[in-house]
């Protein structure tokens, strides 16, 4: 398998750099539930994979309203 082809995983601190968020946060909404799905790794482990973070992100975009500048 070409390794290009498999899912690309970020760890807590790179999706925190992405997002524009503490660590603090992300802890927080895995804790409520909240936020893209994570993946645990060896049990302590937290990883992201980049494309479901980018997906997320993406769904709280917001259309300009109608005769806005």
């Amino acid at each position: 398998m070409n390794a290009s082809a498999l899912p690309r995983y970020i760890d807590e601190k790179e999706y925190c750099a992405i997002r524009g968020c503490k660590v603090g946060t992300a802890r927080n909404e895995r804790w409520r539930g909240a936020g893209p799905p994570v993946y645990r790794i060896g049990g302590r482990q937290v990883r992201y994979k980049f494309s479901e973070v980018i997906a997320w992100i993406e769904n709280f975009k917001v259309e300009p309203r109608e005769g806005a500048r």
